[in-house]
């Protein structure tokens, strides 16, 4: 039985036992990309470089290639589809409701977690924590942000 340590999300962990290395490899505590070291070995290696590992990663499942049928004609790529969900906002309105609504213009450009976070500080420090959304409102106006939550560029 080989004494096993490895790098987890808390620092080193080990000396664990070959079954409780395939436990979490099973569970994903252990990833193909997670280092390892064992006695015998001169340095750490990630667990997929070695074949008594290597062998206890799932292996990916690839789906088979699907027919074109008849007519088919594939999507546009991204760089060439036009914007699909509806007009660019604009920058200014954004910038100008982010420096005097705490957070409202992040949300108005479709960055709702960040607006709402915005607001619930500025209403938690009493009124200290809009200064969070107002240089945000300068970084916006001046062209530092360049895209609104749904990655279009904005309209000047």
């Amino acid at each position: 039985m080989a004494e096993w340590h490895y790098i987890g999300n808390y620092g080193q962990i080990g000396p664990i036992g070959d079954a409780q290395v395939r436990e979490l490899i099973s569970v994903g505590g252990i990833t193909p990309d997670t280092l390892v070291w064992r006695p015998g070995l001169s340095e750490w290696v990630r667990a997929k470089d070695l074949p008594e590992l290597a062998s206890q990663f799932p292996q990916p499942i690839v789906p088979p290639v699907p027919s074109t049928p008849p007519g088919y004609s594939p999507a546009p790529r991204p760089d060439q589809a036009p914007l699909a969900y509806g007009p660019r906002r604009s920058r200014l309105a954004t910038g100008v409701l982010q420096l005097f609504l705490p957070g409202v213009g992040r949300m108005y450009a479709g960055y709702v977690g960040l607006g709402v976070a915005q607001l619930i500080v500025a209403v938690a420090t009493c009124g200290y924590g809009a200064l969070w959304s107002f240089i945000d409102g300068i970084l916006i106006l001046t062209g530092n942000v360049q895209t609104d939550g749904e990655g279009r560029p904005f309209r000047d």
